[in-house]
């Protein structure tokens, strides 16, 4: 091969790898817009499920914590929506917590997890997630750690129920100790 043919081939290389990114990029800056409205509605469908009277949502922070206030259609603040990450036994597990204005639960929702399938997975099943709703801070402890706790653990899954369990407390506790609130009232 000639040093010739090997010069124009490399050059042909380069312009069809600029040309192809070049598309790339005007593809990528047409669908952005659609892709991030659609983003957006996922998590607003995910509020609603926590708080089916929501129809105003406002993102923010409470320390470290992902948060979105939530409002009626007349403007009143109806709840928190809290994102927590916890540690299961699998790994890392993403929990969303609605919290209302009272400091009860609204419901509790996983995103991600790496729990065992047909186990630790159970976790993320209605039926477990259920028992957290309208509990307040003081019930969220699993039942075999304390007369006050109202969560049955999976059995077989200790480790995953409990890291759920701490994660919605930890979210509970986060949003009573917010700067300039006086406990669990005017979230």
């Amino acid at each position: 091969m000639k040093k010739k043919e090997l010069i124009s081939g490399v050059i042909i290389l380069l312009v069809v790898a600029a040309l192809a990114g070049f598309l790339l990029a005007q593809v990528y800056a047409l669908t952005l817009p659609r892709i991030e409205e659609q983003k957006r509605l996922e998590a607003e469908g995910l509020y609603r499920a926590l708080f089916p009277e929501g129809v105003k949502f406002e993102p923010g922070r409470t320390g470290d914590l992902k948060t979105t206030a939530v409002f009626d259609h007349s403007g009143q603040k109806i709840g928190l929506v809290v994102e927590k990450r916890v540690t299961g036994y699998g790994g890392e597990m993403l929990l969303v917590v609605g919290v209302s204005p009272e400091g009860s639960i609204s419901g509790v929702k996983i995103l991600q997890h790496n729990e065992t399938p047909g186990l630790g997975a159970k976790v993320a099943r209605e039926d477990f997630l259920k028992q957290f709703q309208d509990l307040k801070y003081n019930e969220v402890y699993l039942k075999n750690t304390t007369p006050e706790g109202k969560i049955d653990a999976i059995s077989g899954a200790t480790i995953s129920s409990r890291a759920v369990t701490d994660g919605v407390r930890k979210v509970l506790e986060s949003v009573r100790n917010q700067p300039g609130k006086t406990g669990e009232e005017d979230l």
